[in-house]
């Protein structure tokens, strides 16, 4: 048998009330809980639909149903795994030259920066900053340039 708290192979287990959770634990990790108190048992009447009849119960899902103790380990484990953000292949960058690129495709579709700057709903200093490379455009102005300029300005990297 495992310990549901340490995970240690022990011959048994027992039944301990640990911060309100009832778990199967070896004799070590039992002094870090109680003796669980019996239930007790409220005697209520049972409301009634009209007609007489109980209303359908639902099943409650008890703490040992459908995961075993294994089970919980090995997801703790995979959680407690450091990650490497950069594993996993390329991400998507601004192109280095994104200023050059914004004036050539909107000189080339023959609007000056005001026009530009109206038809992306932004002012006309942020066009002017963008390609004078004075500011750097956020993903949201990236994607309405593309759209609007019919152009990538990103790029993928490994």
């Amino acid at each position: 048998m495992l310990c549901e708290m340490c995970g240690q192979e022990v011959r048994s287990t027992k039944k301990i009330d640990i911060e309100g959770s009832l778990l199967s634990v070896c004799q070590n990790c039992a002094r870090f809980g109680k003796e669980p108190e019996p239930p007790k048992t409220p005697v209520q009447s049972s409301p009634r639909e009209p007609g007489g009849r109980s209303p359908p119960r639902t099943p409650m899902r008890t703490q040992d149903s459908s995961v075993s103790v294994e089970d919980r380990l090995a997801q703790r484990q995979r959680r407690m795994q450091s990650k490497n953000i950069f594993e996993g292949g390329s991400s998507q960058e601004l192109i280095d030259d994104y200023h050059k690129e914004i004036q050539r495709a909107r000189m080339q579709l023959g609007m000056n920066q005001e026009e530009l700057a109206r038809k992306l709903n932004e002012r006309k200093s942020i066009i002017a900053k963008l390609e004078t490379r004075s500011i750097r455009p956020d993903n949201k102005l990236i994607r309405k340039l593309e759209k609007t300029l019919k152009i990538s300005l990103m790029e993928n990297v490994e």
